[in-house]
């Protein structure tokens, strides 16, 4: 007489996600030549969801900026002159600390562009982008100003919110190396998502995983 085993999983516990979602752009940008504070905070959040009290403040470290003449996001763009050690930051505040966010840039991809531009989040190792090639499509929105359609915005990272609740992302300029057309850094846009976590129900508790085993016999 044989005996077979048949085992059959059924996940427990968590819930389908929905596709609301809290999302936050910050633009960069603003008035060429100058220290210059930029305050734009938009709300692109999806199914009913809003981003609440969040606010968004964009500065840049120094004067010597230049404005863009092909636009992107919200028709501003930023570009730094080839030389090392100018900064510019997005700050997102008025968030709950301890949550987690996608964090996402973008730009305009030429072939004079670094393709090494340096992000940082919350002053963490720098994560570098290659801005002579278009963002990946991680992120799509449409900045609702200029009849273009949508812009792609690439994930560069996940931030914790800290006890100050702020989420910082600055971006560093980078010297011109000789190796390509310019190495120009460009400034636009950065978004934040809240990371997509799965809800546990009561039934998760019941095993490793949420994993139930059914086990059958047939004679």
């Amino acid at each position: 007489m044989k005996k077979k085993l048949i085992i059959t999983t059924t996940l427990l516990g968590y819930t389908i996600a929905s596709q609301a979602a809290v999302i936050a752009v910050i633009d960069g940008g603003g008035p060429a030549g100058g220290d210059t504070t930029h305050s734009t905070i938009v709300d692109k959040s999806t199914g009913g969801d809003s981003m609440g009290a969040i606010t968004g403040n964009f500065t840049s470290s120094a004067a010597g900026w230049q404005t863009g003449d092909s636009v992107y996001w919200n028709n501003t763009e930023w570009d730094f002159d080839p030389v090392a050690g100018k900064t510019a930051t997005w700050t997102f505040s008025n968030m709950t600390t301890g949550t987690q966010w996608d964090v996402f840039a973008t730009w305009r991809e030429q072939s004079n562009r670094s393709s090494a531009v340096p992000y940082t989040i919350q002053g963490g190792a720098s994560i570098f982008v290659n801005q002579e090639l278009s963002p990946t499509d991680d992120l799509v929105l449409n900045d609702g100003t200029d009849g273009k359609s949508d812009y792609n915005f690439q994930k560069i990272g996940i931030a914790t919110v800290d006890t100050d609740g702020n989420i910082v992302i600055t971006l560093s300029s980078v010297a011109d190396t000789g190796a390509d057309e310019g190495d120009w850094s460009i400034v636009d846009a950065v978004a934040i998502q809240a990371t997509a976590v799965p809800e546990p129900g009561s039934s998760a508790l019941l095993g490793l995983g949420g994993l139930a085993l059914t086990l059958r016999r047939r004679k």
